[in-house]
């Protein structure tokens, strides 16, 4: 007779479900922990060697060295820092405003911070001067100066540049850098910006960033690369965004100065030989600031710069920017809004 079976049989696992054994699982962590420790001596032996890049925060390595230079230099996370005059922008409004010729022609009335990053479209402006405005309540005057680049594709850029409360920790919170590293990583970007880092040449022009947040370009090689080739459409979410922007300083009480960048005369001669292409983006730009209270300054019609001025289609070396500094000053009066003058009211100036 046959033996009766047991109602009770060792099931098998579910399909599609997974056992992982203790060891396994402190294998795993093991390993991750092996990873970090190796990324962390990694981050000792390039900081030692001054190839470490800044934690990927922006994922744009000279936007994450501008907020490393912030994070390191403590005056600007001094109660007594105070500025007057806020600058924002992209990298012709971080290279261009010498603040020691800004303070020295406004007589002392206009203590500067330059808090331009590069490559930023006028969306991106407008969030990085509100972060700054919020941080620095002084503030009485803001200035961006406009390159016809900074008003291209707005509409598929993402206005936000960083994320603001990463910043203020790591600026202005001291904090611990090595989780950045951690949440901002990735491993290809992080090997380019090394390699960037250690291809010295590709900065063999910057002076490196001054007490101001500004970081000048000079030098006395001329360069015949204009880097910057033909424009692309400009965008009307580009135009929106600075009309809002005007909207939004007036409304804070504060003044807001725009400048247009000189275009180097060899770009001018390639890609604008009918010269329709900048007087277009000035009037577009006066069209919208009307209605605001701000300053526009036509910059490139005013001032007479000379290619050797320039070391590429947008980007001035110093001594043109010590120039173009004090010709802002005069011509735009900053530095006087709030010391007992008038507000000045809708204004653009244009110098024949």
């Amino acid at each position: 007779m046959k033996a009766a079976e047991s109602p009770i049989r060792a099931s098998a696992p579910a399909e599609g479900t997974h056992t992982f054994a203790p060891s396994y699982l402190l294998a795993m962590a093991v390993g991750a922990l092996g990873i970090i420790v190796l990324f962390a001596l990694t981050m000792v032996s390039l900081d030692r060697a001054g190839y470490l890049p800044p934690p990927q925060i922006a994922n744009n390595l000279c936007v994450d060295e501008k907020l490393r230079f912030l994070r390191n230099s403590p005056v600007f996370d001094s109660p007594s820092f105070a500025p007057d005059v806020l600058a924002v922008g992209s990298s012709v409004t971080w290279r261009t405003l010498d603040g020691e010729a800004v303070e020295r022609a406004a007589a002392g009335r206009a203590r500067f911070f330059n808090g331009g990053f590069c490559a930023l479209k006028v969306n991106e402006t407008a969030f990085t001067m509100r972060y700054f405005l919020e941080r620095y309540p002084s503030v009485r005057e803001v200035v961006t100066i406009l390159a016809p680049q900074d008003l291209t594709d707005c509409r598929t850029t993402d206005a936000r540049v960083f994320d603001a409360a990463d910043v203020d920790g790591y600026i202005y919170g001291d904090a611990w850098v090595f989780p950045l590293y951690l949440k901002y990583f990735d491993p290809f970007t992080f090997a380019k910006n090394v390699y960037i880092l250690r291809s010295k040449d590709l900065f063999r022009w910057n002076r490196g960033f001054d007490r101001f947040g500004s970081l000048p370009m000079d030098t006395r090689e001329i360069n015949h690369k204009l880097v910057y080739g033909k424009l692309e459409p400009f965008d009307p979410a580009c135009f929106d965004a600075l009309r809002a922007l005007a909207k939004e300083v007036q409304a804070g009480g504060r003044r807001l100065i725009v400048a247009t960048m000189p275009m180097n005369p060899a770009w001018v001669d390639r890609y604008d030989q009918q010269h329709q292409l900048l007087p277009r983006f000035v009037e577009l730009v006066r069209t919208a600031l009307t209605g605001t209270s701000a300053t526009l300054w036509d910059a490139h019609t005013a001032l007479s710069l000379r290619r050797e001025d320039f070391l590429d289609a947008i980007h001035i070396r110093w001594s043109a920017a010590q120039d173009f500094s004090r010709a802002l000053v005069e011509e735009t009066r900053l530095g006087q809004w709030g010391m007992g003058e008038t507000r000045p009211g809708p204004t653009s100036i244009t110098r024949n």
